[in-house]
């Protein structure tokens, strides 16, 4: 169940699956909840990272929270901002971010990664991993290996547990450590 702002539980938030819903439900959703409408980005169900979201029992909340982490970093990366504008599957989570010159990343966040695939699959990999540091920080569970195999899965081919948590590393520091939401 999601959490209003005050930290309440809302059973509304249960019964309709805040957070995901398509564009032409997005003003009935903003005004039906505009706590959530303001503080978490919106995602389609039909994306792939709601499908990954949702294959590995991650929340609404988490998923939202880790896409506000994918949009900080864009904002910081001017590589990862292009390559994600370009691509249909990742230019809604950043159609209002801008490049934050003064904060830019001297090399794009998983760039070993993005040597060995392609755009989408470090989109991917760098969208997940900010899943995955969402769900550490907001739940309670234990998630050791859950990313080597999140990222394994998604790109089909053997993943490292070095790998995975240098990406990891990367993503933390790219985000300067702070796990609030974008807003924050």
């Amino acid at each position: 169940m999601l959490q209003s702002p005050q930290g309440s539980a809302s059973q509304d938030d249960e019964d309709d699956g805040c957070c995901y819903f398509s564009e032409e439900e997005e003003e009935d959703h903003d005004a039906l909840h505009p706590q959530c409408a303001a503080m978490y980005p919106p995602i389609d169900a039909n994306s792939p990272i709601s499908r990954w979201a949702a294959m590995y029992d991650f929340s609404p909340f988490v998923t939202s929270v880790g896409t506000s982490y994918f949009a900080r970093l864009a904002a910081r990366d001017a590589q990862l901002l292009s390559a994600a504008r370009a691509n249909p599957c990742w230019a809604a989570f950043v159609h209002n971010v801008t490049c934050e010159p003064t904060t830019m990343l001297r090399k794009p966040v998983g760039a070993a990664f993005h040597r060995a695939l392609s755009d989408e699959h470090w989109l991917a990999a760098v969208h997940i991993t900010c899943i995955y540091l969402a769900a550490k920080n907001c739940e309670t569970l234990q998630y050791k290996r859950l990313l080597q195999t999140m990222l394994t899965h998604i790109h089909a081919c053997p993943i490292s547990m070095d790998q995975a948590a240098a990406l990891e590393l990367e993503c933390l520091q790219a985000l300067e450590w702070r796990l609030g939401p974008f807003f924050l």
